[in-house]
């Protein structure tokens, strides 16, 4: 972990050197609020990297969650890799975590006659964690538990101002999971792939899909979008979330994000989460 950190305070001095651009996000919800840093060098074409920092406060836990990422990778005109390797070090809440996501976008098909394109993505994600977890009504201390997820996905867009994204995933437990009744994990599993949710999710998915729409408003210079996403979740019943998003333009430095989550779970009391979170860029 040391070494992780070492290795984001140098991204940080590189980024410094190479010209830096600062980005700062809050989101508060029902039951936690994270601020969000981060940090990116100017673009060495094709060529980016940056810093990030997380600080999550969580109903559920007595300590502040804290995570460092240093996502890097490539852009050119036909397509995009990124790589951000991650580290949640223990801050009392006896749980850690640390791994990494690699994602690969490329375009499948474009027509500039009919203004519309085509594109795909596949990710891959694996994250160790260190946490209490208990195995067939037997607790063990700050067992390992390393897991997986791989997810693709196909995204239509039309005239510039609409899309369509057609998604899924799914979670790979290389711990093993049958056994598991209870995780007490600080990780976040949409840090591994898309669940279409706002929520902090700390039970373990065993995958997901879903639909998202996208549109863009030029006159109220609004970004949006709805999604559904069905997320099966170990020892736990099926849910069903309804997520609206929409991000308003103040000016070329802030931005307004505005979320609402709407989540059935079968044989459940429905879960309703609101997020209000400010971006600006320094």
């Amino acid at each position: 972990m040391k070494r992780f950190i070492i290795f984001c305070l140098f991204t940080f001095c590189l980024c410094t050197a190479f010209g830096l651009s600062f980005s700062d996000n809050y989101t508060h919800t029902s039951h936690f609020w994270r601020n969000s840093a981060s940090a990116y060098m100017a673009a060495v074409q094709p060529f980016f990297a940056g810093a990030e920092f997380d600080i999550t406060e969580h109903d559920d836990f007595a300590h502040h969650i804290y995570e460092f990422r240093v996502p890097m990778g490539i852009k050119t005109d036909t397509f995009f890799v990124k790589l951000t390797p991650f580290v949640i070090p223990d801050n009392g809440n006896n749980s850690s975590a640390y791994g990494g996501k690699i994602m690969f976008s490329t375009g499948l098909k474009v027509n500039e006659i009919d203004f519309t394109a085509t594109e795909g993505y596949v990710s891959a994600a694996v994250v160790s964690q260190k946490a209490f977890v208990v195995k067939n009504n037997i607790a063990n201390e700050k067992d390992t538990f390393i897991q997986s997820a791989y997810e693709a996905g196909i995204t239509s867009n039309y005239f510039g101002a609409y899309s369509f994204t057609l998604s899924g995933n799914v979670f790979q437990f290389l711990s093993g999971l049958e056994a598991v009744q209870y995780m007490g994990s600080v990780f976040n599993q949409a840090e591994l792939a898309d669940l279409g949710t706002i929520d902090y999710l700390l039970k373990l998915p065993r995958g997901s899909a879903g639909l998202k729409i996208n549109w863009h408003s030029q006159e109220s210079s609004t970004d949006s979008f709805i999604s559904y996403r069905y997320i099966n979740i170990h020892q736990s019943n099926d849910r069903h979330s309804l997520l609206f998003n929409t991000s308003i333009f103040i000016n070329e430095r802030a931005s307004l994000n505005l979320a609402y989550n709407h989540i059935f779970i079968s044989k459940e009391t429905d879960i309703d989460l609101y997020s209000a979170g400010l971006s600006v860029k320094l």
